[in-house]
Formats: C-alpha cells, structure tokens, sequence
C-alpha cells in the first residue's frame, strides 16, 4: 500500500477533518461514479473523488485490457490507470449502457496509448482533461479490432494468452445503424508534443472544446452506418482510415471551439464528416510563426 499511497497523493484527495479528529472521505457518489465489472479484474479504490485503477488483464506483457461497468469521472476528481510502465497500450470498456461523463481528470503512468471505448456515448465536459505521455483514443465504437481478426468489445473475452491481442490494434468496428455521439466542450484536452487524439463516433461536436496536440495528429470523424475505421501508425502518430462505401457522421466545430497542433515541426488535423459545421471557432495547424528556416 506504501506505493499506491504514494501515488493517491499526487491528486490531492478530498478530506474532512471533524471536530473530534477523525478524518471522513468525502464521497463523489452523487457527482460520478468509476465501477469495474468483473470480467477482467480490473479493480477500482475510490478515495475522495478520485478513482485509482489496478490489475485488469494484461496480454502479452504489453496491451492491458479494463472493463467498467460505469466510467464518468466528476469535476476536480481523477480516474488514475495506475498501470505498469512497460505498457503499450490500456483498452478500457464501458458495459453499462450509460454514456460517460468526464468532468475531470483521466490519467495514466509511463507513455501508454489510451482507448476509451463506450458505444453508448462520450461527453467531455468543460473540466476534463488528460495525463497521459501516450496518444488517446475516446469512440463510441462497438468493438476494437486486432490483425488475424481478434477484437475487444464490450462483451468479448481476453485471454492472457492471446497472441493475437498484444500488438497494436488495427481498425474500429461499427455494427449498429446509428452510432452514439462524442461530445467535446472541456477547455483543454492536452496531448504531448508529437502525439494523437482522436475522437471517433457518430457524429462528433466540439462545443466550445478545445484540443491540443502540438506537433502531432487530432481527428474527428464518425460513421453515419455499419462499417468499419482503420487505424494506422506513423511512428507515434495514430491516423483513422476511413471507408469509400460507408456514409460519414456529421462534424460540429461550434461556439469558441479550438483545434491546436502547431509546433516547430508542424502537426495535423484530420475532419472526415459527411457534413461539417465550424461556427466562431479556429483551427491551427502547421508551422507556428518564428519556427523553422525560411527557404
């Protein structure tokens, strides 16, 4: 317990110290709510309105694999995927039937990509934010795909000794007529520099959202239909495919929204909508003014 503690600290938990100097952990029951369920071992410790996450399956000493129940995170609470740091990527799955709300923080430890798969809907609110050194993945997809025809779903098993779940997953699997929607309207969803973020659903709105990714990769983009989204790597840039035959979800950019990906290096933006709305807001990409050698 000494290292967890050590780790629970850095979020400042919330206490109350009565009269006679107890100490009472304020409950965040009424706000959200971070709940695994018991399919893949996941474990959550709620203190305050923090939400740390253990165990859970891991495959292949490098994909780590979660499976929630509810997964909304309250405003100032923290959701902390306390994982090991060799790896690669955490998979976490909403099997609730409730769309997820974040109002905090999402975290996770080393350089791990994280993917967020609820297919019953995404709303960021206007306190969520990332703490994450890994590219991050939030869809309202049905099911996350693997080469050789693995996938992770809300009702899949994992097997630890799976060898088809320890590489990098390769597409996004739509099987319902209408996939649920992403909602975007936090002032800063943050990558590090050179990394992704991606917001893939049905139709997808920022609201006064505002992303950043200097130097690397933000994409919005949905299907209006069943099929499916391929996802290919650049080095650490994650990058959507998506398919000719397969109508397009709707893209709203809209009331003070921001898209960011400027650095020295240059970063990009990617909209992949059958209709696209951008009202009062902007988008920057590119080389930002004073960077890089004229020639």
């Amino acid at each position: 317990m000494t290292q967890r503690n050590g780790w629970m600290g850095r979020f400042g938990l919330a206490v109350c110290l009565t009269m006679g100097g107890a100490i009472t952990i304020v409950s965040p029951a009424s706000l959200a709510q971070v709940v695994a369920d018991p399919s893949l071992g996941t474990t959550v410790i709620p203190i305050g309105a923090n939400y740390f996450i253990t165990d859970g399956t891991t495959v292949g000493n490098r994909n780590l694999f979660h499976s929630f129940s509810r997964f909304d995170v309250p405003t100032a609470g923290a959701a902390a995927f306390l994982n090991p740091l060799n790896i690669a990527n955490i998979f976490a799955r909403v099997t609730g039937g409730t769309p997820s709300n974040i109002q905090g923080l999402i975290y996770a430890q080393g350089n791990a990509n994280l993917f967020l798969l609820n297919p019953s809907g995404i709303i960021f609110g206007p306190g969520a934010q990332l703490s994450i050194s890994g590219s991050f993945v939030a869809t309202t997809a049905n099911a996350i795909q693997f080469p050789g025809g693995a996938e992770f779903s809300p009702n899949s098993p994992v097997n630890p000794q799976n060898s088809l779940l320890t590489v990098n997953p390769s597409a996004f699997l739509f099987s319902q007529i209408t996939a649920q929607p992403i909602v975007n309207q936090s002032l800063g969803l943050l990558a590090l520099d050179g990394q992704s973020l991606l917001l893939l659903g049905g139709d997808v709105t920022l609201d006064g959202g505002k992303m950043y990714a200097p130097g690397g990769q933000v994409e919005l983009g949905g299907l209006a239909a069943a099929g499916s989204v391929d996802l290919n790597y650049t080095g650490n840039i994650l990058r959507l495919g998506f398919p000719n035959n397969v109508p397009r979800a709707n893209i709203s950019i809209i009331n003070g929204s921001v898209v960011y990906v400027t650095s020295t290096g240059g970063g990009n933006i990617a909209v992949n909508a059958q209709n696209i709305t951008v009202g009062g807001s902007q988008l920057f990409a590119g080389i930002g003014s004073g960077s890089g050698t004229a020639k």
